[in-house]
């Protein structure tokens, strides 16, 4: 015979369970994702990197036409 207790008690353990499998599988990790991340980041970087260099470029090219006038 089941008791008002023990039916509370057994839907809380499913409840903590589904909730402990949902945690677990959220911490599994695609690594496709992971390296989507570490190539978009390459990318960013190079292009920042490119952006600077071509600033520098331009700014040294205006001062040099500035000081040959």
């Amino acid at each position: 015979m089941f008791n008002k207790n023990q039916s509370i008690h057994s839907s809380e353990i499913d409840t903590q369970h589904s909730k402990n499998f949902k945690l677990n599988r959220k911490r599994s990790v695609d690594i496709n994702v992971l390296l989507n991340r570490v190539r978009a980041g390459k990318k960013k970087e190079r292009l920042e990197t490119l952006l600077i260099i071509s600033l520098v470029c331009v700014s040294i090219l205006a001062t040099g036409l500035i000081a040959s006038l």
